[in-house]
């Protein structure tokens, strides 16, 4: 049974005017850079439509063969091949459906097997309304997959706490993190999901229940088809990650962060001098 653990996931593909609307020059700046790195993007993409104009500020690893294919990083191609064993029958469903206050017995019963948790603040109804809109109408047509926004319940006002608590009875897809609060880093109310997420675990062995615990933030897209699939064809893995981490450095006396980057090099940390201003290193 696999068990894993999802973060963000980011696709890359190429830029078309029928999805993405007419091309706009301000907007390729967003792909140049992010926290002062140069990233793969719309403006690195040959078929895109800024690739001759923004190609000298492309990264190696993101030019032309690369970005096309020829990187390193496994295609969805690829992950097919990872398990040489077709994936098992999704778990079968004994009972009625799972809601996102539901214990583990409720959600194995139900057939769940992928629970995605969407980060989100009290105050960010209207994010929650687009995802509702959008992505996770799709959660009715995929088998097995339940998509619940997370609050912390600590700290909440009494108005706040109404506003959220009525949202839950009309719409019944919040998942309450009772000792999370969501102010501070978030890093902490991350763990008070991980937490949660694992009490919901089968038991090990279990031919059915929970085998995929995702995390998301209410401002990202998911594209549940790709995702199930990708989850279906790794379900040889026991123990995955996927999708894309963050680098930083930290002072863990006051959680202030320092020098986060993409990159794992550290060289964020180094460019700030986060050492000298008490921050651990990047870890790994």
């Amino acid at each position: 049974t696999t068990r894993g653990f999802v973060s963000h996931h980011r696709m890359l593909r190429a830029f078309d005017p029928a999805l993405d609307g007419p091309a706009d020059a301000d907007e390729a700046w967003r792909y140049r850079y992010v926290n002062g790195e140069r990233v793969c993007g719309w403006s690195c993409d040959p078929s895109g439509p800024y690739y001759e104009q923004d190609k000298h500020l492309c990264p190696k690893a993101c030019r032309s063969e690369r970005f096309a294919g020829g990187s390193s990083l496994p295609s969805r191609s690829e992950i097919g091949g990872v398990c040489s064993e077709p994936p098992p029958p999704l778990p079968p469903r004994s009972g009625g459906a799972a809601s996102c206050s539901s214990g583990e017995a409720a959600i194995t019963a139900a057939g769940v097997w992928m629970l995605i948790g969407v980060q989100t603040g009290p105050a960010h109804l209207p994010r929650r309304d687009g995802v509702r809109a959008s992505w996770k109408r799709f959660e009715a047509e995929t088998d097995g997959v339940l998509v619940c926004f997370l609050v912390g319940r600590g700290g909440l006002g009494p108005s706040a706490l109404a506003a959220l608590e009525a949202e839950e009875a009309e719409h019944g897809d919040i998942l309450w993190l009772p000792n999370a609060t969501d102010a501070g880093v978030p890093t902490i109310k991350g763990y008070h999901w991980w937490r949660a997420a694992a009490a919901l675990l089968p038991r090990e062995g279990s031919a059915s229940g929970l085998r995929i615990a995702a995390k998301v933030d209410d401002d990202s897209f998911v594209h549940l088809g790709n995702l199930v699939r990708d989850m279906r064809q790794l379900h040889c893995v026991s123990h995955l990650h996927y999708g894309s981490i963050g680098f930083t450095g930290y002072d863990p006396s006051i959680w202030r962060l320092c020098g986060w980057s993409w990159q794992p090099r550290g060289n964020n940390y180094r460019k700030e001098r986060c050492a000298r201003k008490g921050a651990h290193p990047p870890f790994p």
